[in-house]
């Protein structure tokens, strides 16, 4: 991650340290794209699902001492891309609207959605959603639409970084 890994070398460098089929899809798209393309914002993205959003039960090994600080460091590190530029396609257009519009048609419509709020978070098209009566937390990426329920475990910390007044909102 402190070198540019090209689009179109990403595979040979990223398989035997990855397994992560929806990282290898991203990596697709943007070699489709652009060939010579940074990659490293896409394994942002897979290392902020996985330093933020999962708990350390769903690893085959154990988190070792400060691992999860390092992924987030090398994460944060690619914060404000613009995932429009480096993929061929999004899913959900990389706005607050975007993102609203997703997460309401779980629900089939926006009037069939619960109130809940949206905040962009500093990893690149990933957004964190709130259901204000629940309080459940969900994330969302814009490239494939994929939409993820915070782990239990998870959910305090979570809260505490995107939400921390109920009610209001962070600007984005």
């Amino acid at each position: 991650m402190a070198s540019p890994i090209a689009a179109s070398r990403a595979w040979v460098a990223l398989n035997p340290l990855v397994g992560d089929d929806t990282l290898f899809d991203m990596l697709d798209l943007a070699s489709d794209r652009n060939p010579e393309a940074d990659v490293r914002p896409l394994v942002a993205i897979t290392l902020d699902e996985w330093a933020n959003w999962m708990c350390d039960g769903r690893f085959r090994h154990p988190w070792g001492d400060g691992c999860r600080e390092r992924l987030q460091a090398l994460a944060k590190a690619h914060a404000g891309t613009a995932i429009e530029d480096l993929v061929s396609r999004v899913m959900v257009p990389d706005t607050l609207e975007g993102a609203r519009g997703a997460y309401a048609l779980l629900f089939g419509s926006p009037e069939a959605a619960p109130e809940f709020e949206v905040v962009r978070t500093e990893f690149p098209g990933v957004y964190a959603v709130r259901e204000t009566a629940s309080g459940s937390l969900a994330r969302l990426e814009v490239i494939f639409g994929v939409i993820a329920e915070a782990e239990p475990s998870m959910v305090d910390a979570l809260r505490a970084i995107h939400f921390p007044c109920p009610g209001v909102v962070p600007a984005p």
